[in-house]
């Protein structure tokens, strides 16, 4: 009887590990407040250095996700969406930006480009995933708030849809997230 009870508790503890892509809280991640003089020259080590100091909200709802753009001099906007929904961003001409999508390391799924681009008004500079562990109060390591930043620069005036899919690699390629930015470049 002990060895059962002890059998459920490790299945249960293995249950609630996988699940965790339904469960979240608040990572240590998105301060609007932050009074940080900057300018638009950012280097991606600059960018990465604030982006990492920000608290960016991850969605309760395994139907939903909560993107973020950060558009320079320390101007990051927060979208909610939905599964094949679209977002219109508007971006200035020659400037740098970065989506930034939460991804869990956890349930092994990964956020991807999905569409090829032309790099005629949008080019991809890089896609990095960055590490943000969440710290309770007692400043333990807890839940997986890893994120995937997508970092891009405009090149002209024009229009561009980026299509970005999460796909849990566990699973059918039925069972994914997609989403499509379509930029408005001034």
């Amino acid at each position: 009887m002990y060895n059962k009870k002890a059998l459920m508790s490790l299945i249960i503890i293995f249950i609630v590990i996988f699940s965790g892509c339904n469960y979240s809280k608040k990572a240590n991640i998105l301060n609007p407040n932050n009074k940080q003089k900057s300018n638009n020259t950012f280097k991606n080590n600059s960018i990465d250095q604030f982006l990492s100091k920000q608290k960016f909200d991850i969605s309760q709802d395994i139907n939903k996700k909560i993107l973020y753009v950060y558009l320079g001099k320390e101007k990051i906007k927060k979208y909610t969406v939905t599964n094949n929904s679209f977002v219109n961003i508007n971006v200035d001409t020659n400037k740098m930006f970065v989506i930034s999508l939460h991804e869990s390391s956890i349930i092994c799924a990964k956020w991807r480009l999905q569409n090829s681009m032309d790099n005629s008004n949008v080019e991809l500079l890089k896609n990095k995933r960055m590490n943000i562990p969440f710290k309770n109060s007692n400043d333990l390591v807890g839940i997986d708030y890893t994120r995937r930043n997508f970092y891009f620069t405009t090149l002209k005036k024009g229009f561009q849809a980026i299509t970005f899919k999460y796909v849990n690699r566990n699973a059918s390629v039925s069972e994914c997230f997609t989403v499509t930015i379509n930029l408005n470049i001034n």
